[in-house]
């Protein structure tokens, strides 16, 4: 009976139907049908099922029918089968299907199926595995050069030197000698000097003062022994 289907038949066909598949079906399958087959066709089919599969069949399927395909089914697939892979095919494969592959599958898969490889390590900045960088990824990431596309670290050109600047304390608030090169401290202490002189200054200008006057009064004044005019 499955001599008679084709590919628009496969394609109107519940996907749930094809866990009544076995291998004997799939073998009498024409290699065309497949061409009806999607992801959720082969993620129901039953692993054992693809032992029934060959190279056409695997030809005729849609790239997109391998986004089903687990690593049961690439074990159970015959490894002459993948003779009908190709590069398309190989990017629709999840990471998990690919390990159910075996050294004969490799032997005969088609070299150039190997330029559908997308593996999540081998693209700088692929975060999410769907083999492109995030974005706003730097240019020097995708290419392993420059770290341009990397955002700035701050200045790194001034040495650092942890043990100096922990016995230097910390740094001081008047970026300066605090006795000297700060010129709001040297201008308050010149205004400071400059009264202290003022004011000494006058003090002893007005000490001065004050001898003279002493000095003049003492000259005018009679002496103590000096006779009275005034006689009695």
């Amino acid at each position: 009976a499955m001599a008679g289907m084709d590919a628009p038949m496969m394609a109107h066909m519940p996907p749930e139907a094809m866990g009544g598949f076995d291998a004997s079906m799939m073998s009498h399958m024409p290699p065309e049908a497949m061409a009806g087959m999607g992801p959720m066709h082969m993620e129901m089919c039953p692993p054992d099922a693809c032992a029934g599969m060959d190279a056409p069949m695997m030809e005729a399927m849609p790239p997109c029918a391998c986004d089903g395909m687990g690593p049961m089914h690439m074990e159970a697939m015959p490894p002459e089968a993948m003779g009908g892979f190709d590069a398309s095919m190989m990017s629709h494969m999840s990471p998990e299907a690919m390990g159910g592959m075996s050294p004969m599958h490799m032997e005969a898969m088609p070299p150039e199926a190997m330029a559908g490889i997308s593996d999540p390590m081998m693209v700088p900045g692929d975060l999410d595995g769907d083999g492109e960088p995030a974005p706003g990824w730097g240019e020097g990431a995708d290419t392993g050069g420059s770290l341009d596309g990397l955002a700035p670290m701050g200045d790194m050109a001034a040495p650092m030197d942890p043990l100096g600047d922990a016995m230097a304390g910390p740094a001081d608030p008047m970026a300066g000698d605090p006795m000297s090169g700060a010129p709001a401290f040297d201008g308050a202490m010149a205004a400071m000097d400059g009264a202290a002189a003022a004011n000494m200054a006058e003090g002893m200008e007005a000490a001065n003062a004050t001898a003279e006057a002493d000095a003049a009064a003492a000259s005018d004044a009679p002496p103590d022994d000096a006779p009275a005019d005034d006689v009695v």
